[in-house]
């Protein structure tokens, strides 16, 4: 009878979904799966705690982001952007806190555009039984502002 193929499982965290979610993956292929989940070419390792750290892209601040997050630890450490799988540190097979852990202690922040709309004019009544008194506006976008919304992480259940 074969053996069970050894696996490793970590958290991938998706700031632009606010999501974390276990994942498994044969440590053969370590460094190509991780990659592949986190979508990049280059990968660093950060270090989270005594026992955890978790790989992010290498160019995650040169370019687009739409999603960051922080993890508190000692001393300051600024957000990391993008895409993450947290890992067990030195050989560990699996994390050594749960998901829910992480989904709990870690917060996500996201870049929100929020249009500058003028009304120009109230163009025509719509019909009051059809519409509920609704009507139309002509509208100028005279520019944007921009906000950061602070998140907590949704974990994802792939049984569900």
């Amino acid at each position: 009878m074969p053996s069970a193929r050894p696996t490793l499982s970590g958290y991938l965290i998706d700031p632009a979904a606010v999501t974390i979610r276990a994942v498994e993956f044969n440590p053969t292929h370590f460094h190509r799966t991780l990659r592949r989940l986190i979508g990049c070419d280059d990968m660093e390792r950060i270090h989270l705690d005594d026992a955890h750290v978790a790989y992010c892209d290498s160019r995650r601040t040169t370019e687009p982001v739409t999603g960051l997050w922080t993890f508190p630890a000692r001393g300051s450490r600024p957000p990391i952007a993008g895409r993450a799988v947290i890992v067990g540190n030195n050989g560990a097979s699996t994390p050594g806190l749960p998901l829910r852990f992480f989904a709990a202690t870690i917060s996500v922040y996201r870049p929100v555009i929020i249009p500058d709309a003028v009304a120009l004019a109230r163009l025509a009544e719509l019909d009051a039984a059809d519409q509920c008194g609704a009507f139309r506006r002509q509208v100028r976008i005279d520019g944007f502002q921009l906000e950061v919304e602070r998140h907590r992480l949704l974990t994802v259940d792939d049984d569900v």
